[in-house]
């Protein structure tokens, strides 16, 4: 039971930081990344798991889609500093158990955005041809449990990955702490299109 409350705080510091500060988008995803592959939300809490998956395909569909409309507005060269955080987005795509029908079309639009990223993970990954399917979308060419090792592990996850911390400070179990949880997960949910072309505008007004 001390565990659904961690996560469940986990999942409010997440929101918490973007609903503060826009710039914090990539955070928030980081913690929620965390939550995903630290432990076996599929088997263990299906409600949690769809929270988690929810928040972060929204947040990275909607960056992806900001990313998009900007383009065609500014030279390429603008969109470079986005590129760390859509290959770890990208990392997150080919691992988690979204729909392929949903997430194999927003992995071709990040390619599209940044041709470059198939060539850098290859590199990651120590191969140099990545492997794709009759669809073309890329593959990656680890198993499902080391993609999750290898998130845990990411920077990006351990900037965030303060777990004896969201121990100690997690709240006991309230009405309180049910409602704030629900609300903000509804906000988020709510706002994810501004949220995410609010993240794109703070890094570059001119986006």
């Amino acid at each position: 039971y001390n565990l659904v409350l961690v996560q469940a705080f986990i999942i409010d510091e997440a929101i918490r930081a973007v609903k503060e500060d826009r710039s914090q988008l990539v955070k928030t995803i980081g913690m929620l990344a965390l939550l995903w592959a630290k432990w076996n939300l599929e088997v263990d809490d299906k409600f949690r798991q769809n929270e988690v998956l929810l928040v972060m395909s929204a947040l990275i569909y909607n960056t992806i889609g900001a990313l998009e409309r900007s383009r065609g507005r500014v030279p390429e060269a603008s969109l470079a500093p986005f590129q760390p955080a859509c290959e770890y987005f990208m990392l997150l795509l080919l691992a988690v158990e979204w729909p392929k029908s949903w997430k194999a079309p927003l992995i071709s639009r990040t390619e599209k955005l940044f041709p470059q990223l198939g060539t850098c993970l290859s590199k990651q990954w120590g191969k140099e041809v990545l492997t794709r399917d009759t669809s073309g979308c890329m593959q990656h060419p680890l198993s499902t449990a080391e993609q999750k090792q290898a998130i845990l592990q990411h920077p990006l996850t351990q900037a965030h990955a303060h777990l004896e911390s969201f121990e100690a400070q997690r709240p006991e179990p309230s009405q309180e702490f049910f409602d704030s949880h629900r609300a903000l997960y509804g906000w988020v949910m709510q706002n994810d299109e501004a949220i995410a072309q609010e993240f794109v505008h703070c890094q570059d007004p001119s986006l």
